[in-house]
């Protein structure tokens, strides 16, 4: 378990980061995933997945044996990060464009929910420093970068992973890491919109904070930037609210 653990901690996620605008599904293209494909083998994985997502088994039976082993292993390898300190990295999974919409998004969604699970349980026991405040603060920071991502459903996944955080560690938002990371994102994403008014011609689309340590990749489309907005800044009220009414001093 412990050298699975640490495989885990030095990989990377199981979907490119850096994939342009490919819009075909790696996972459809992948050779390595169709081994040991069989009627009985194609049973047995969907009743381990359905194991491990047991509120998903009716999306799961209509999924392809491809599929099913490609969401074993981001559980696997995903609970197992998330068990050494990083929740993160689930989000790149929704960058894949199958992840997008139906069954594979939904049974993703719920393995982003065990990783948060998994995290969030050995946070709460408050027994490994890996896992105290100010670590946990570093991780709201890029998830909330996340919230503000050009794809709208990194931003979804994001935003609730987020609301599960602050809700269940909210002295995670205490922390000058992520309380400025947040404060930093709305300036960035109200400058970019600003964008659309002064510089018509020749649109950027990353923007940095030195003071907030985030930055941030952003589509062209300036409505969906707009949308970002709004929904990061109504998020914001009601995480920042939240917090100062447990914790006014610490947030002052």
């Amino acid at each position: 378990f412990n050298e699975q653990r640490v495989m885990a901690i030095h990989s990377k996620p199981l979907v490119a980061e850096q994939r342009g605008e490919q819009v075909e599904s790696d996972i459809e293209l992948n050779t390595v995933l169709r081994r040991g494909m069989s009627s009985e083998h194609e049973v047995m994985q969907k009743k381990r997945l359905t194991a491990l997502l047991p509120s998903k088994s009716s999306e799961i039976k209509g999924l392809s044996y491809r599929k099913v082993i490609f969401l074993q292993a981001a559980y696997l390898v995903e609970t197992l990060r998330a068990d050494s300190g990083d929740c993160t990295k689930a989000l790149t999974y929704f960058l894949e464009p199958s992840m997008r919409r139906g069954d594979m998004s939904s049974a993703m969604e719920s393995i982003t929910g065990a990783v948060m699970d998994t995290y969030l349980r050995k946070t709460l026991t408050g027994l490994n420093a890996t896992f105290s405040a100010p670590y946990v603060a570093q991780q709201l920071a890029i998830i909330f970068s996340g919230c503000c991502y050009r794809i709208e459903r990194v931003q979804q996944a994001a935003m609730s992973c987020a609301d599960r955080i602050i809700r269940d560690v909210p002295s995670a938002l205490c922390q000058k890491s992520s309380l400025f990371a947040l404060l930093e994102l709305l300036s960035l994403m109200w400058t970019s919109c600003l964008e659309a008014e002064t510089d018509e011609y020749e649109w950027k689309s990353g923007f940095s904070s030195i003071r907030g340590k985030v930055t941030v990749e952003l589509s062209d489309d300036y409505g969906l930037r707009r949308r970002t907005l709004n929904n990061l800044y109504k998020k914001a009220k009601v995480w920042v609210t939240s917090v100062i009414n447990i914790a006014p001093l610490d947030v002052k």
